[in-house]
């Protein structure tokens, strides 16, 4: 809700202050706690899985129009589900995790795609592979995915 300050527009104002401290924005405490921070991923973490969530034509963009009616066009941010949090926080070192994320948010190849993806490709975890499970028998879903492969599209 841009209106009451909530959720992403709230984490978006909040980096902004903390990237333009030299206006003294942040409260002393905040300032003291931040002021060492050069790098953000921010990240929406949801309880349920919304495959391909990070892919503009998908939730990402009802967000994104949202974000940009409230003046907010330039914000980078992830959007993620708990169970891929815990996979990435079990399979990345701790040494390792910020250039990893890093990776994960400025990487053209892995930007929008899932959290899953991204550690599937990266360690070659094939179980973590979103996949497109194809109807069997004679349904209509298989006869027009047959029929579209018999004709090459």
């Amino acid at each position: 809700n841009s209106e009451k300050g909530k959720g992403l527009f709230q984490l978006h104002g909040k980096l902004a202050a903390i990237k333009d401290d030299g206006g003294h924005r942040l409260p002393e405490p905040l300032r003291a706690r931040y002021g060492a921070v050069k790098r953000f991923f921010p990240v929406v973490l949801l309880y349920d899985q919304i495959l391909f969530a990070n892919t503009p034509v998908t939730l990402k963009n009802l967000i994104d129009a949202e974000l940009k009616v409230a003046g907010i066009d330039d914000f980078e941010y992830q959007i993620w589900h708990v169970e891929e949090l815990e996979v990435l926080l079990k399979t990345v070192r701790k040494d390792e995790l910020g250039r990893v994320i890093e990776q994960k948010f400025k990487d053209p190849a892995f930007k929008a795609v899932d959290l899953s993806s991204f550690l599937s490709k990266k360690y070659g975890m094939k179980d973590l592979e979103i996949g497109m499970f194809v109807p069997g028998g004679e349904s209509r879903a298989w006869t027009t995915l047959r029929a579209l492969a018999d004709t090459g599209s």
